[in-house]
């Protein structure tokens, strides 16, 4: 399984392959959806840690680590766009 955004590259498992949720947070612009980073809603238990999560995150978007936080409040007032990833069957 892999979770994504529909239409758009996201996140897969991490490193344990142990499932996390995570959020794409971005705001809306002329040309599409503009990323301004991605929170780590939940790890699963076992998961690897959450700074393991967020290099791999990071990695695979080609984003600072910075821009991958543990809170959502940290984007705020940016968060105009947030969307859960959906869980898809491989």
């Amino acid at each position: 399984m892999t979770w994504r955004i529909p239409g758009d590259v996201a996140v897969t498992y991490d490193e344990t392959h142990e499932r996390f949720w995570a959020l794409r947070v971005g705001s809306r612009e002329p040309h599409g959806l503009s990323v301004h980073g991605y929170v780590i809603w939940q790890a699963a238990d076992g998961a690897a840690s959450t700074e393991q999560v967020a290099d791999r995150i990071a990695g695979e978007h080609e984003v600072d680590v910075t821009a991958v936080r543990c809170d959502v409040e940290a984007f705020v007032p940016h968060l105009l766009d947030v969307r859960l990833l959906d869980e898809v069957t491989a």
